[in-house]
C-alpha cells in the first residue's frame, strides 16, 4: 500500500484543565465505630463512586453525559481490592455500593479497582495504550480504574481526591482522549487511529468497524498517565489509516495545556484541514512532495502561522474537480510558503472566493517554476484577485512574496468589483517581486459603473504596486478590457511609489473606458522603466475623467523617470486624452523630470490635445530625450501635436531625435513637435525664460496639416511649422531638419503655408518670427534637407552616433533592436 501522511491543522475542545475533586468533600472520622474491626474477620463497607470521571464511568456501565464526560455506577459482580483482601459487591444503589470481604491488616493500605488488577504496580500495569474498538462511537473497550494509596481502612470509603486526602493517601483514576475526525472526501473508512506527542506514552487504537457516522468517526483513548503536559512549541501527532492502509497524519501545537487522565478530553478535527504527503519533511532540503489534487489542496492544512514550509510538484495537477477552489491564505499574518513547480503543470483551477480569489490567496513566500493551464477567476467581490495570488507580500509585517519562472496560458480574470485591483497573476503586491514570469488571456472589469475619479487598477500581471516591488523578464498577451475604472497597463496597472520595470513586454490589446493607460504600466510613480518593448493596441473609448493619458509603453507618470531602450508597435486610440508613442505625460513636479534615450515607436496615434509619436506632453521641471524615432502617424483632434513630441516643458534637451510619420491636428502643431515655448496654457503669451535645447532633431514627414482649414482666419488658426508648430523666441534651436517635400498646409492664410529655413537660434541670436500680426504665431521650419537626401543620410551628415544607430538603410534603426 502506498503510505500517504497528511497534516491537518485542528480545531481542539479541550475540557477545563483545573484538577477535579469529583463532588467529594472532605471526610472526618465521625462515622467509624468505637472499635476498630478486627483484621481477618467477614465485614460489610459502602464504598461511593465519584459522580463522574469529569464526566469515566464504571467498566460495565459508562455512559457518556451532556457535560461531555461519563457518568459512574457499579456492575454486579464488581470486586474491590482493600489492603490486599478482595471485597465483593452484595449491593448497590447508583453509585454506592455495598462491599463484604475480610478485614485488612492495619496500618496505611492501598484500595485497587478492580480487584483483579491485584496491586498499585497492576494498575499502572493494565492502562492501555493499544486497544480495539469496534465501531464509532464504541466504548465497551474502555474500563474504569482507581487506585487509592496510603490511606486507613474505613468502612465508608469514598473513591475521590478528597477522600484519599482526609486518610493520609492520594488518589488515582483513569480519563479518557476522545477524538472526533471529520475526514476529508478521500477518507471514507477508519482502520487505525494512533495519538503521538514526544516524551509522553503513544496510544493506539484498532477499529473493527471503521465505516463513518454521520460524516465523523469518534475514537476513544483510555487515557495512560495521570496527566500530559504540553509546551509552546510541543506537537500532537494524530494518525488515521483507512481501509487501503493509507495514512492521513495531523501535526499541530495545542499550545500550553495540560491534560487530566481523570478528565475526559474532547478533540475535534475539520475536513478542510488535511494533508496528502507521499514523502519529505516540508523542509528547504527535504520539502513535501506534491503530485494530485488532493494533496495539493491540502496543502491549507500545512500553513501555520510563524512557521515556513517548502514544496515541490512532482506531476502535471487537474484541479477541475474543484467547482471553487479556496485560496491557500485568506490572512494577513505570517504564513509561509515556498512552492516550487518543478515546471510541471496545473490546470482545470476555477475559483469564484469573495476573499483572494486566486490559488494562493495571501503569499508570503515564493512560487516558482510553475504553470497554470486554462484557469478561470471570476469573483464580484470588492478583494484583490489573480490566478496565483490576490496580494505578493505586506506592507506592515514586511512579509515578502515573490514569484519566478511563473507562467497563466488560456487564462480568465474577471471582476465585477468597481474598487479593487487586480491583475493576470496577481491583484497587489508589497515588498514583492516579479521575475521572468507570465501571463496570456484575458483580463476584464465587467462593471459599467459610473466614472468614479479613484485609482482602481488592472495590469496584465499585477494590478497595483506599492514599496519594495521589483519587476524584471515579465510579458504579457491577450487582451485586457475595463468598463469602468482608472489604470491600466499590460504589467502593471498603477505604482505610485519607486519602481524599476526592466526588460518586460506585452502583446496585449487593452480597451479602456476611463482614463490612463500604458502598454506596460497605467499609472507610474517614478523609477526605470529599461528594455521593455509593447506590440497591440491600446484604445480608450469613452471619456473618463476629461482628459485621458495614454502612451506605447507608460501612460501617465508622477515622479522622475528613466526611460531607455523602449519600443512600441500598434495602434493607439486616446480618445479626448493626452496621448505619446512612449511615454503619454509626465506630471511630476520632482527635480529631474522625464528622462528618455534609444526609444522607437511606429503605427498609428489619435488623441486631442498635447500628443506625439514618442511622448505627448512633459512638465516644466524637464525633459532629457536623446537618440529616439518615430514612424507614427498621429492625428489629434486639437492643439499641441507633434510627430515626436506634442508639448515640450521648460528645462529640456532634445537632441538627435526624428519623426517620418504624418502628422494633423487642429493648432499649435508640428512635424516634430507642437509647442515648445515653456508653458501649459494659452499661448497668447510666450515665456521668455524657458531653457530649451532642440538640436540634430529631424522631421521628415511626409505630411503636416491642420484638421480644418476653410473658412477659418489666422487669429483662429495659428502655430503650425515644419519642425515645431509653435516655440519661444529663446530656445536654442539648432542643426535642425526637415523633409524636402514635406506636404505643408497649416495656416488659412495662405501666403504663411510657404515653408523657409530658420537660422540656428539661441537666447543671444532668438527665433526669426513673421512680421506684423501674425508675429506669435512662432514656427519653427529647421532647413530643408537635400532633394533625394534620406533621413538615415541627415543622420550621418549632423553627427548622430553610430555605435547606436545602423545609418545603412533609409531610416536610422536603433542596434538594440536589431
Amino acid at each position: 500500500m502506498k503510505k500517504i501522511y497528511i497534516l491537518l491543522a485542528i480545531a481542539a475542545l479541550f475540557a477545563a484543565c483545573s484538577k477535579p475533586d469529583n463532588g467529594n468533600n472532605d471526610q472526618d472520622f465521625d462515622n467509624r465505630t468505637d472499635e476498630a474491626p478486627t483484621p481477618g474477620t467477614e465485614y460489610e463497607i459502602t464504598v461511593t463512586l465519584p459522580s463522574s470521571v469529569n464526566g469515566v464511568t464504571m467498566k460495565a456501565a459508562m455512559l457518556e453525559n451532556s457535560e461531555g464526560g461519563f457518568a459512574l455506577s457499579w456492575k454486579d459482580g464488581d470486586e474491590i481490592l482493600i489492603g490486599g483482601e478482595v471485597f465483593t459487591l452484595v449491593s448497590k444503589s447508583g453509585k454506592t455500593g455495598k462491599f463484604k470481604g475480610k478485614v485488612p491488616a492495619a496500618g496505611k493500605i492501598d484500595i485497587v479497582f478492580p480487584a483483579s488488577l491485584q496491586n498499585a504496580a497492576g494498575y499502572a500495569a493494565a492502562i492501555k495504550t493499544e486497544a480495539v474498538q469496534k465501531s464509532s462511537g464504541d466504548i465497551s473497550h474502555l474500563s474504569y480504574k482507581a487506585l487509592m494509596k496510603g490511606v486507613e481502612f474505613d468502612k465508608e470509603i469514598e473513591l475521590g481526591y478528597g477522600w484519599a486526602g482526609s486518610h493520609g493517601g492520594s488518589f488515582s483514576q483513569t480519563g479518557c482522549l476522545k477524538l472526533v475526525i471529520n475526514p476529508p472526501q478521500t477518507l471514507t473508512s477508519v482502520k487505525k487511529v494512533v495519538f503521538k506527542s514526544e516524551g509522553h506514552p503513544t496510544m493506539t487504537l484498532d477499529i473493527t468497524d471503521g465505516s463513518l457516522v454521520g460524516g465523523a468517526f469518534a475514537a476513544y483513548f483510555e487515557f495512560p498517565v495521570e496527566k500530559m503536559e504540553f509546551k509552546d512549541g510541543d506537537l500532537i501527532e494524530l494518525e488515521a489509516t483507512d481501509g487501503n492502509g493509507d495514512v492521513y497524519q495531523n501535526k499541530f501545537n495545542p499550545g500550553p495545556q495540560t491534560f487530566y487522565g481523570s478528565f475526559v478530553t474532547t478533540m475535534e478535527t475539520s475536513p478542510k484541514m488535511w494533508f496528502h504527503e507521499v514523502s519529505g519533511k516540508g523542509s528547504e532540503s527535504d520539502p513535501y512532495e506534491i503530485s494530485t489534487a488532493d494533496e495539493f489542496f491540502n496543502i491549507h492544512n500545512i500553513l501555520t502561522q510563524n512557521t515556513t514550509f517548502y514544496f515541490v510538484q512532482k506531476a502535471d495537477i487537474d484541479l477541475s474537480a474543484y467547482e471553487s477552489w479556496t485560496p491557500m491564505n485568506v490572512v494577513d499574518e505570517a504564513f509561509g510558503i515556498h512552492y516550487d513547480g518543478g515546471n510541471h503543470k496545473i490546470s482545470g483551477l476555477k475559483c469564484s472566493s469573495s476573499t483572494y480569489a486566486s490559488i494562493f490567496g495571501i503569499l508570503h513566500g515564493t512560487v516558482k517554476n510553475l504553470t497554470v493551464e486554462n484557469p478561470l477567476i471570476k469573483t464580484t467581490a470588492n478583494s484583490p484577485c489573480g490566478v496565483i495570488c490576490g496580494w505578493a507580500g505586506d506592507a506592515g509585517a514586511k512579509l515578502e512574496g515573490h514569484l519566478e519562472n511563473v507562467h497563466v496560458t488560456g487564462g480568465t480574470v474577471t471582476s465585477s468589483s468597481t474598487t479593487v485591483a487586480f491583475g493576470g497573476l496577481c491583484g497587489r503586491a508589497c515588498n514583492a517581486s516579479f521575475k521572468d514570469c507570465s501571463y496570456d488571456g484575458i483580463v476584464e472589469r465587467t462593471s459599467t459603473a459610473a466614472y468614479n475619479s479613484s485609482y482602481y487598477p488592472v495590469g496584465g500581471i499585477v494590478g497595483q504596486v506599492y514599496d519594495g516591488v521589483t519587476i524584471s523578464g515579465c510579458s504579457s498577451s491577450g487582451t485586457l478590457t475595463t468598463k469602468c475604472g482608472r489604470s491600466q497597463g499590460g504589467i502593471v496597472g498603477l505604482c505610485s511609489v519607486n519602481l524599476d520595470i526592466l526588460n518586460c513586454h506585452s502583446t496585449m490589446n487593452i480597451e479602456a473606458r476611463d482614463d490612463v493607460v500604458g502598454g506596460i504600466v497605467g499609472y507610474y510613480g517614478n523609477g526605470r522603466v529599461e528594455d521593455c518593448w509593447v506590440e497591440g493596441n491600446l484604445t480608450v473609448t469613452t471619456k473618463g475623467s476629461g482628459q485621458s493619458y495614454l502612451g506605447g509603453v507608460v501612460g501617465h507618470t508622477a515622479g522622475d523617470i528613466i526611460m531607455k531602450r523602449c519600443r512600441f508597435k500598434g495602434n493607439i486610440d486616446g480618445f479626448s486624452g493626452i496621448v505619446g508613442g512612449i511615454l503619454g505625460q509626465c506630471n511630476t513636479n520632482q527635480t529631474a523630470g522625464a528622462e528618455i534615450s534609444e526609444c522607437f515607436s511606429e503605427g498609428t496615434l489619435k488623441g486631442a490635445a498635447a500628443i506625439g509619436g514618442l511622448v505627448g506632453r512633459s512638465a516644466n521641471v524637464g525633459l532629457k530625450m536623446t537618440d529616439c524615432g518615430t514612424t507614427m502617424d498621429v492625428n489629434g483632434s486639437s492643439s499641441y501635436v507633434g510627430g515626436a513630441i506634442g508639448d515640450i516643458p521648460t528645462n529640456t534637451v532634445i537632441k538627435n531625435c526624428w519623426a517620418s510619420g504624418a502628422v494633423k491636428g487642429s493648432f499649435s502643431i508640428g512635424g516634430f513637435a507642437g509647442r515648445a515655448f515653456g508653458r501649459q496654457g494659452s499661448s497668447a503669451s510666450l515665456s521668455t525664460e524657458v531653457n530649451t535645447t532642440v538640436e540634430g532633431c529631424i522631421a521628415f514627414n511626409p505630411s503636416v496639416r491642420t484638421i480644418t482649414t476653410d473658412g477659418e482666419s489666422a487669429t483662429n488658426h495659428y502655430s503650425g511649422g515644419a519642425v515645431i508648430g509653435c516655440s519661444s523666441y529663446p530656445n536654442t534651436l539648432k542643426n535642425c531638419w526637415r523633409n524636402p517635400k514635406m506636404d505643408f498646409w497649416f495656416y488659412s492664410t495662405e501666403s504663411l503655408n510657404t515653408l523657409f529655413d530658420h537660422e540656428d537660434s539661441d537666447p543671444i541670436h532668438p527665433l526669426v518670427q513673421p512680421a506684423g500680426v501674425d508675429k506669435w504665431f512662432s514656427p519653427y521650419h529647421g532647413k530643408a534637407a537635400a532633394e533625394f537626401e534620406t533621413v538615415s543620410a541627415i543622420a550621418v551628415r549632423i553627427g548622430y552616433d553610430s555605435n547606436v544607430w545602423d545609418l545603412t538603410g533609409d531610416l536610422p534603426v536603433l542596434k538594440v533592436f536589431k
